[in-house]
């Protein structure tokens, strides 16, 4: 049975249960939120995350540790003191989410980038507010949300994706991001078969392939392209509810 002072609620990133303080303030579930997402990119995730941060930071005892996960109440000056020393840290930005995550100098480990993406429920609990980890834009990574249909089942209008930029060739069984002249769409690209061209192929059977006359891989120009790859769905990070 949970402790009075804790209660379950779910994990944004894992969807798993999350042990949370009760009565926990906005601004102290943003600084949880963000210590989380620089910690998942160091590796401290997951089962034994606790334990794990107090063996990294030696000072910190394991239920010091623990507040810092569970939340509910701001550290003291000496552990925001520790992490600033130890990991790099900017008090700063883990307290007010201003400026840069990291001091000038401190190169933050890249041991788990996929998985440090936050979803911050707004007011409105329909909406969701993505909040990247430091790192994701060095490394060729971005998050984009669906429109449309065109992908379903694979992807539905309102999900979230991780697109990889570090492409270098079409492959036809991925799902690819491209812009051309209006929003953001998602396709799967085939070379076309009858004549020049690729072939621009949804997921759902009701709609037809689109024929465009060229693509232009990141980095390339666009002058004779008509279409931009952004870049390769490499991961769906949050399913539509």
């Amino acid at each position: 049975m949970n402790s009075p002072e804790s209660k379950k609620s779910i994990d944004k990133t894992s969807g798993k249960p999350a042990l949370t303080a009760a009565g926990e303030t906005k601004e102290q579930r943003e600084f949880r939120e963000r210590l989380n997402a620089v910690l998942k990119m160091n590796g401290i995730d997951g089962r034994g995350q606790i334990t794990k941060l107090h063996e990294e930071l030696e000072e910190l005892s394991w239920s010091t540790a623990r507040s810092l996960m569970v939340g509910g109440s701001y550290p003291r000056a000496e552990t925001l003191m520790t992490l600033q020393r130890v990991k790099g840290l900017s008090i700063d930005w883990l307290l007010t989410g201003r400026g840069e995550p990291w001091l000038a100098g401190t190169k933050p480990s890249t041991h788990n980038l996929w998985d440090a993406v936050l979803f911050i429920n707004l007011a409105n609990e329909a909406k969701g507010e993505v909040v990247l980890a430091p790192g994701l834009a060095d490394a060729g990574l971005s998050v984009h949300k669906v429109s449309g249909a065109e992908m379903a089942p694979d992807l539905y209008e309102g999900d979230y994706v991780l697109v990889n930029t570090n492409i270098e060739r079409i492959e036809a069984t991925r799902i690819y991001a491209l812009r051309g002249s209006g929003d953001i769409i998602f396709r799967r690209i085939e070379q076309s078969q009858v004549g020049a061209g690729w072939r621009l192929v949804p997921r759902n059977p009701d709609m037809a392939p689109e024929h465009v006359l060229g693509i232009a891989l990141p980095g390339e120009p666009t002058t004779k392209s008509l279409i931009r790859v952004i870049g390769r769905v490499d991961k769906k990070i949050l399913a539509k509810a």
